[in-house]
This record gives C-alpha cells, sequence and structure tokens, in this order.
C-alpha cells in the first residue's frame, strides 16, 4: 500500500510539471515568461469615446439589425426599404444588390450605394460581360470588395473588385481568378490593406490582396496546410498583417484550451498552447499581436512581440466580439458583464484602461462589432463644413504653404507640428522675426481650397503653454509630434515629446 501511494505521488508530481508547463507556453509566445495579469483600472475620464457600429443576427429567426452606439446609447440604423437582408451599412450609407428587367424582360443585378438621403449610386452592373456578385465590407468601413464574373462564355473567369467609399471609384485587384476555384469567402485584415481568400489548384493556397499597393495578389504561406485550416481562414479567428508575411490564427484543443498558431511566409510555424479560449486576434502596425482570452468569466487582452509579451487588461465577463483597425491605439469589444446583458467596451491598448460605453438593447441573437471610431469631439462639432479626415503628410504640406495666412505673420517659420485625437486639428509652434515662439490650435475645414479656423493661440510662460486669449474649445489631447529640420528641410516625425 505504501509502494502504491508513493507511485500515484510521482504521477501527480509529474503531471503537475507538464501541466505547469503547458501553462508556461500560455505566457511565453515569445520565449519569456509574464506575470499575472492585472485588473482594469476605471478610467472612463482617460478612455476617448468611441462610436461603435454593431450587427445583430438571429439565426434561428433570421432577423437581422444594425445599431449605431455612442456612450449615449444605441439607435437602429433602418435599410432601405428594397434592401434585402444581405446588405451592409458603413454607419451612413448601404450596399446592397438590386433586380431589375432589361428590355428583353431579362434580370439585371446592379450593386448600389444608397445614401442616408436616398440617393442611389451604381457601383456595378450586370451586362453581356459580367455580373458582380458577392459583397464584404473592409473592418473600416469605407471599402467593399465583390467579384465581377464573366458570364458571355464558358470559361468561368473572374476578378475581385474593391470599391473605395473616401476615393468615389472602383478598381480591379485580382484578376483572371476562376469561379470554381475560390474556395472561401473573401475577408479583410484588421487594417483593411490586405484582403485574403483560398484558392483550389493543384493545392489550395492563401491568396493576399493587397488593395492599396500595386503588389500583384500572390499565394502566401505555403508551408500551412489550408485544406486542414481552411474553416479558419474562411470563419475563423485569423488576421493577417499589413505586409503578408504573418498570420495568426486559434482554435479550440481539448481540456479548455486553444492552439494559437503564427505562420511566416518566409516558412516559420510556430504553435501555442493558451488556457481558455482566443477570441481575438489582430496584428498592429509594428507587427505586435494583441490577442483575447476568454478562460471562464476571466477575459484577458494581451501583446505579443519580437521582444516578449504583457498583459493589457483583463475583467469580468463573457466576450461576445472585437474591433479595431490596426493603426489605432483604441479597441472596441462587446462582452457581458452580466448574464443577459452586453455592454460595448472600449479598450485603450497603450494603458490597459477600459472605458464602460454603453449597454446594448437585448436581442436573441449575436452581436457583432463590426466598425468603431473615435467619436468626434465637442470642438470639431463646433466647426461647420470640416472635410475628411487628412493624412499626417497632407497636414504637414498644409502647414509649409499656409503657416504665414494662419498666424497673420509674414515672418513665421515653422517650428513643430503635434497632431490630436480631434479631426484635422493640429497644435503649429512657430517662430517669428524676433525669434519668440508662439503655438496656434488650427483646425482644417478643407485642404482643397484651403480654409481653416484657428481655435486658440498660446504664449509660453514659465516653461507652459498658456492661451493669451479666452476661447470655447477644450484643448485637443497631442497624439504625434513632427519637428521641422531646417539642415535637411523635412518634417521628422518624433518618438517623444
Amino acid at each position: 500500500m505504501f509502494k502504491f501511494l508513493v507511485r500515484l505521488f510521482i504521477v501527480l508530481i509529474v503531471i503537475g510539471v507538464i501541466i505547469g508547463g503547458i501553462f508556461y507556453g500560455v505566457r511565453s509566445i515569445n520565449g519569456k515568461h509574464s506575470a499575472k495579469t492585472p485588473e482594469v483600472l476605471g478610467a472612463s475620464q482617460v478612455v476617448p469615446a468611441l462610436q461603435a457600429l454593431l450587427v445583430q443576427s438571429d439565426e434561428k429567426s433570421g432577423q437581422k439589425r444594425v445599431l449605431s452606439c455612442t456612450e449615449k446609447g444605441c439607435s437602429v440604423i433602418s435599410a432601405p426599404s428594397s434592401s434585402d437582408e444581405n446588405a451592409l451599412s458603413d454607419g451612413s450609407s448601404w450596399y446592397r444588390y438590386s433586380e431589375s428587367k432589361d428590355k428583353n424582360s431579362d434580370s439585371i443585378t446592379t450593386l448600389e450605394k444608397v445614401s442616408k438621403d436616398g440617393t442611389v449610386e451604381k457601383i456595378s452592373e450586370q451586362n453581356a460581360l459580367v455580373k458582380p456578385r458577392g459583397l464584404t465590407m473592409s473592418q473600416d468601413g469605407a471599402k467593399v470588395a465583390y467579384f465581377l464574373d464573366n458570364v458571355h462564355d464558358n470559361q468561368g473567369l473572374t476578378e475581385l473588385w474593391v470599391y473605395d467609399n473616401t476615393q468615389g471609384g472602383a478598381k480591379v485587384v485580382a484578376e483572371n481568378l476562376v469561379q470554381k476555384q475560390i474556395a472561401s469567402r473573401v475577408r479583410w485584415n484588421a487594417s483593411s490593406r490586405v484582403a485574403w481568400f483560398l484558392q483550389d489548384g493543384a493545392t489550395r493556397q492563401f491568396i493576399a490582396v493587397p488593395v492599396q499597393d500595386k503588389a500583384a495578389p500572390s499565394a502566401r504561406f505555403a508551408n500551412v496546410d489550408w485544406n486542414t485550416y481552411s474553416q479558419n481562414a474562411d470563419t475563423g479567428v485569423m488576421d493577417v498583417n499589413d505586409k503578408a508575411n504573418l498570420v495568426a490564427f486559434t482554435e479550440p484543443t481539448f481540456f479548455g484550451f486553444s492552439q494559437l498558431t503564427i505562420a511566416q511566409d518566409s516558412g516559420g510555424i510556430t504553435k501555442h498552447s493558451i488556457k481558455g479560449n482566443v477570441a481575438f486576434v489582430r496584428w498592429m502596425e509594428n507587427d505586435a499581436l494583441l490577442y483575447a482570452v476568454q478562460d471562464g468569466q476571466n477575459l484577458a487582452f494581451w501583446i505579443a512581440n519580437s521582444t516578449g509579451e504583457r498583459p493589457v487588461a483583463r475583467m469580468l465577463g463573457q466576450f461576445r466580439s472585437a474591433h479595431s483597425s490596426g493603426s489605432s491605439d483604441l479597441a472596441a469589444f462587446v462582452a457581458d458583464p452580466h448574464p443577459g446583458e452586453s455592454h460595448v467596451y472600449v479598450l485603450q491598448i497603450s494603458t490597459g484602461f477600459v472605458r464602460d460605453e454603453t449597454i446594448i438593447p437585448n436581442f436573441s441573437g449575436n452581436t457583432y462589432v463590426v466598425q468603431a471610431n473615435e467619436a468626434q469631439a465637442e470642438q470639431d462639432k463646433a466647426v461647420a463644413g470640416i472635410s475628411g479626415q487628412l493624412r499626417d503628410e497632407e497636414l504637414l504640406a498644409f502647414v509649409n504653404d499656409h503657416l504665414k495666412d494662419m498666424t497673420g505673420d509674414s515672418q513665421a517659420k515653422a517650428e513643430r507640428m503635434l497632431t490630436t485625437d480631434s479631426k484635422n486639428t493640429i497644435y503649429v509652434d512657430y517662430t517669428s522675426g524676433n525669434t519668440t515662439e508662439r503655438r496656434i490650435l488650427v483646425v482644417i475645414q478643407d485642404a482643397v481650397h484651403p480654409q481653416w479656423t484657428v481655435l486658440a493661440r498660446y504664449i509660453p510662460i514659465a516653461g507652459q503653454w498658456k492661451r493669451d486669449q479666452e476661447a470655447q474649445n477644450a484643448d485637443p489631447t497631442p497624439k504625434r509630434l513632427y519637428e521641422y529640420e531646417t539642415s535637411v528641410s523635412e518634417w521628422i516625425l518624433k518618438e517623444t515629446y
């Protein structure tokens, strides 16, 4: 009996070591063990508000609705009455297929964009040669992808097209495809810069499509058996980085564990056992991987990169869905803090703070976050006619061209520009003829037909910028700093300010 107990004790120790090794693998994706995830801090006053677009769908009843949610609550966005259940919305417009008859009473399929005011724009229309099919919206809500099938012969060719709402036009991004070889739906990566799908051939291939660049679509990750992981690519938790040389996907394994697979296009594959269900992954701009793990009632967010990994945030709740563009410090997610009660949350990745945004109206089906944008600041709302979001290089060019007019100083020379968390709103530091530094806060309303409003002016007092006049708007939060280097006559992005 004693010998039996000794053997049993040894077996238990061995099992404990094995389980301990598995738990170590959970938090050592890059070979470095991390401490226990800290609790989430309540910091609603720190984390910016988001405007989130949600889709609620009940497969049993077929019911579907779209919600626009802010910190003030959620409202239903009604689809045009003639749209079918597969219509998609970016929050302001709807994309749908409509059917009509030509003069010969033959059916004509048309892909349309319907604006809030009811204006209908034809994106693609069936003719004797081609017919549009399928519809997938990008993560940022600015683009939709669809196939344009060849219908005038029996070759079965098709092309992948993308309509870009910001540019107001459509372009082909993948040609000479065979319809019957398309083996999955088209999906977008987190930043909406790469689309992907599976293609059948001698072997099943993963096709990456860089929709903004001129690079041709190509087969990637040949080291992954896409026959085995076809469901992951089609509907699973998965993301591809912007260079299309890293892919991450996950699947449940056994006893409450998940397997997180990270593959490199160059050939390397790593697989990691993680306790809990990996419910969300996305690649960030610097190829760090953000992922969410549901382990019982605990929901935790982690980041892993080349130097190790660290916990981001943890809370009690059941994860439902998440969205992040891949280029922002913010992510929106839906979770249930209590049974039968869903909330929209905002995660600030850099700080780990979580903001409880709003409660979602009850719905019998699933709720998905399909789009999330930072809510427009009050100082922006006070300025009429503001244009679309300008890129940093456009803001810098505007400062170069119009600084003297904006400041009212013919001798003004730009020193620094700081972007902010308000749309097209920047701080500009400059010197005048007497070398005294000044600062203005300005919002650019139209860069094509130059129009701007100076919201505030500042002077340095005791090493701090102080307003030299009263203003109604609040100071926005700086995000990125550029300094003008006279030696090279260029703006340089600085790491800190």
